[in-house]
């Protein structure tokens, strides 16, 4: 299947695909060839691709966004998306910590309590990603 990966930024990745798994708010969600058709918001996460059930893949970090199958071809929009060998993991590590002391400290309103929690879950993502390289 035909699979596009696009950001603010332009295009990350177009090329043809057998297995992708996202990254969906309810869940881990793979897209094979001929999956019926499907518009989804995605969460922070894993986005990796797949040309054969052998081969490792590529994977990118998502920072949310939308996904759209329709007629054996994908699109993914993100705000970002990141290939691992880009991720500084001691940034990421920084941006945990400095995060996680903000919700002890703050007097955070409900609405930036979630967020803080959406970004602890991206950056400690990014960090582990990162660290891999």
């Amino acid at each position: 299947m035909q699979v596009t990966l696009a950001t603010t930024e332009g295009k990350l990745l177009e090329d043809e695909f057998s297995s992708v798994v996202l990254p969906a708010v309810g869940g881990q969600l793979e897209i094979l060839p001929g999956h019926t058709a499907l518009l989804t918001p995605l969460d922070v996460g894993l986005m990796r691709v797949k040309r054969s059930a052998t081969e490792r893949g590529e994977s990118f970090v998502l920072h949310g966004g939308f996904a759209l199958v329709q007629a054996d071809r994908l699109y993914v929009i993100s705000e970002i998306a990141e290939r691992p060998a880009e991720i500084d993991a001691n940034a990421a590590a920084t941006a945990v910590t400095a995060l996680q002391q903000e919700l002890k400290t703050a007097g955070l309103s409900p609405e930036q309590i979630v967020e803080h929690n959406r970004q602890i879950r991206l950056h400690s993502l990014r960090r582990g990603v990162g660290q891999k390289q």
